[in-house]
């Protein structure tokens, strides 16, 4: 291994599948290619077939830090990893992953980095990690947040403003395309009409997404068939005209099997990665104004600002009646490939990073 080579070790709360989990798998392999050296501690254990694929030829490590009466032997084993690596850089990679960053840091001779993946959180679960992210931010070198939202959300919060700089996640358009094919063996697949609309809907079920809403919305447009894919999906009761998938990882010939993606959070966006994966692949969505969702958007889309499941259901009632041209399809790509492609966002750590 080249002496010259910057190590970077990488502390998040775990490695399952996820927005922020799949933003640092290709970080970390961008940041390979670039001549850096990579290292992902992970504070929860994970079984090897929960562990997202994308982390798949990284070198990681995993304990399990939570509060009971083994953490403190689990986070000496954490300082005593970081010691043998001597890293350069300690990146904290979510609320807390950038609490344990700055802890490990007061221990070496490495700089320290936040980041900040959310916008407005649920206080209930939430308000101890942010409150305390909050407070050792202010020895960060500095604070990268992935949008906008996220940043005069945490600018009010008490983040130190002179610290943050946005980084954009980046999407990768080698996986994520157009693919007509695809689109149309996935829709035998899941035995949907060629005629039929379908709207996406990609999240895992939790309280700050929109699947109690949409489930309504769905029992109010029979003729929309719909799609709900994320973890705990496959639990859900739901009407006839929605097809639950679950879990599911490479998600391009479900992007290109649909009509419209709707993207629907109460709160705690940053930045939606399913908004970009889907418009890299052509297809327009209807999304609410929560995190950065409208700014991605740009001109192309729907921004709904629609409240209730009644509300909503007019809303995709009405896309469903429309016809979606080649021309608006090139247009929600070059939003997309102009703006908010993985090397862009990779080049901008880096940029960071060389500075350190």
């Amino acid at each position: 291994m080249q002496k010259n080579r910057k190590k970077i070790v990488f502390i998040t709360s775990g490695l399952g599948v996820g927005g922020a989990e799949t933003q640092l798998a290709m970080l970390a392999k961008g940041l390979i290619e670039k001549e850096f050296d990579i290292l992902i501690i992970s504070l929860s254990k994970w079984e090897q077939n929960t562990v997202h694929s994308d982390f798949d030829g990284l070198r990681i490590m995993q304990f399990n830090l939570k509060p009971r009466l083994g953490f403190l032997v689990s986070f000496l084993f954490l300082l005593n990893a970081i010691r043998v690596e001597k890293p350069h850089i300690i990146q904290g990679w979510m609320y807390a992953g950038n609490i344990v960053a700055s802890v490990a840091g007061a221990f070496f001779n490495a700089r320290v980095y936040h980041s900040i993946r959310a916008s407005n959180m649920d206080d209930k679960r939430y308000a101890r990690q942010v409150w305390l992210s909050a407070k050792l931010s202010v020895f960060a070198s500095a604070i990268v947040v992935n949008s906008q939202k996220g940043f005069w959300v945490h600018d009010l919060l008490g983040f130190p403003k002179d610290k943050m700089l946005i980084i954009p996640n980046g999407i990768d358009d080698k996986i994520l395309f157009p693919d007509n094919k695809a689109g149309r063996l996935t829709r035998e697949t899941l035995g949907i009409e060629a005629g039929e609309k379908v709207f996406l809907y990609v999240s895992r079920v939790d309280p700050m997404k929109g699947h109690k809403q949409l489930i309504k919305a769905a029992k109010l447009t029979p003729s929309v068939k719909y799609i709900f894919v994320g973890k705990g999906t496959d639990t859900l009761d739901v009407p006839n005209n929605v097809i639950c998938l679950g879990q599911k990882e490479g998600l391009n010939s479900l992007y290109n099997a649909a009509d419209w993606l709707i993207s629907w959070s109460h709160y705690g966006e940053g930045f939606p990665n399913v908004i970009a994966e889907a418009m890299a692949c052509g297809l327009p969505v209807l999304a609410n104004d929560v995190g950065d969702s409208w700014f991605i958007l740009g001109d192309t889309g729907f921004k709904s600002k629609a409240f209730g499941p009644e509300q909503i259901a007019k809303d995709i009632d009405k896309l469903s009646r429309m016809t979606f041209a080649l021309r608006d399809k090139n247009k929600v790509l070059k939003r997309i490939r102009d703006n908010f492609l993985s090397n862009k966002m990779i080049l901008s750590y880096v940029a960071l990073y060389e500075k350190a």
